[in-house]
C-alpha cells in the first residue's frame, strides 16, 4: 500500500483593493505548485488590505480498519479516506515572510 502526503506552502500578497496574488509556493518535493502571480480565493475575514499571508495545504491519507457483524467482530475491512487542512498565518514582523528556496 502506497501512502500519499501532500504539503503546499504558499505566501499570498494582498494589495490596497484586496485582491490576493502568490508571491512564492512551494511543495514537498521542493516543486512551485503555484504560479508566481497568480489569484488565490482567500475566506472573506483573511482579506485585510495591504498584508501578506502563509498559506499551508496539507492531504494526508488514512485506512481506517472497519468491523461489520456480530460484536465478536467476525468481518473485518479497511477503508481509504483523505484528510484536507488549510491553515493561514500572518508574519508577526516586516512586511511578508520570504523564501529564499521557493524562487
Amino acid at each position: 500500500m502506497t501512502r500519499q502526503e501532500t504539503l503546499k506552502i504558499t505566501g499570498v500578497t494582498i494589495d490596497g483593493s484586496g485582491n490576493a496574488k502568490v508571491l512564492w509556493s512551494w511543495n514537498e518535493s521542493g516543486g512551485k505548485p503555484y504560479v508566481e502571480g497568480s489569484a488565490v480565493t482567500l475566506p472573506e475575514d483573511m482579506k485585510k488590505a495591504n498584508s501578506f499571508l502563509v498559506r499551508s495545504e496539507l492531504s494526508v491519507q488514512h485506512t481506517m480498519l472497519l468491523f461489520f457483524g456480530s460484536p465478536a467482530g467476525s468481518e473485518a475491512s479497511t477503508r481509504t479516506i483523505t484528510i484536507n487542512r488549510e491553515f493561514y498565518y500572518r508574519q508577526r514582523l516586516g512586511n511578508d515572510v520570504p523564501c529564499s528556496d521557493c524562487g
